[in-house]
């Protein structure tokens, strides 16, 4: 049986680190890139299952990112979130 696929889009490397523990640990397949741009391209490249976005990034924010996914394809799971307080 295949792996669900995530890709994670996290500027915060100590974060990133911390949920591919959980993630992987929990027996799912994770892609981590830094920002907005990098997941949009990673997007297109490998069609992942699962998108787990921070709101807040370089380059193209979560939010403008889903956006983008959502013109192409109504299917792929979105998890967005923020830290902000």
């Amino acid at each position: 049986m295949q792996k669900m696929r995530v890709l994670y889009a996290e500027d915060d490397m100590v974060r990133a680190n911390l949920v591919k523990l959980q993630v992987e640990g929990a027996g799912f397949a994770l892609r981590i890139v830094t920002d907005g741009q990098a997941a949009w391209e990673a997007y297109l490249e490998d069609r992942p299952d699962i998108l787990l976005l921070d709101i807040e990034m370089p380059e193209i924010d979560g939010l403008e990112l889903t956006r983008m996914v959502r013109q192409r394809d109504w299917c792929t799971r979105i998890l967005a979130y923020t830290s902000h307080v």
